[in-house]
């Protein structure tokens, strides 16, 4: 029987948790780092183990907390200037810092699945825009 349960969360709508911004920069970099070891072929997209993502994470971390909010940030990379998705902050596709504190910060819930295909962001979009002006102007 199906379920509407989301990714690995819980279900469509749960809250996901804040996460560290070291953890979050730590996997977006980690990844980096596999794509540039194993670059990705038509329709083939490497396969990261649980274990590179605990690795890159601090202890304690939620690991799939930090995991949801990379692939979201990955989603507004590959989206930036199409489609009404504007990111700033972005030098060449990379994020700065700002963006990552505030990918790490911003209220976020459980998407549905295939939801960010369908233009649906588990957040606001806009305010995740203001909340990386906001972190560029503080730090």
């Amino acid at each position: 029987m199906a379920t509407d349960s989301g990714f690995f969360l819980g279900f469509r709508g749960d809250t996901v948790p804040p996460v560290d911004t070291a953890d979050v920069k730590n996997v977006w970099l980690m990844q980096e780092d596999v794509l540039a070891a194993y670059p990705p072929q038509p329709e083939q997209q490497p396969t990261l183990s649980i274990s590179l993502y605990e690795r890159a994470c601090s202890p304690g971390a939620n690991v799939y907390a930090v995991f949801l909010r990379v692939s979201i940030l990955r989603v507004l990379q590959m989206l930036n200037g199409r489609h009404g998705v504007s990111l700033p902050r972005l030098h060449d596709g990379v994020p700065d810092d700002a963006v990552f504190r505030a990918t790490a910060a911003i209220p976020m819930s459980n998407p549905p699945r295939g939801s960010t295909t369908r233009g649906e962001f588990p957040f606001d979009l806009e305010e995740l825009g203001r909340q990386i002006e906001k972190e560029s102007e503080t730090k």
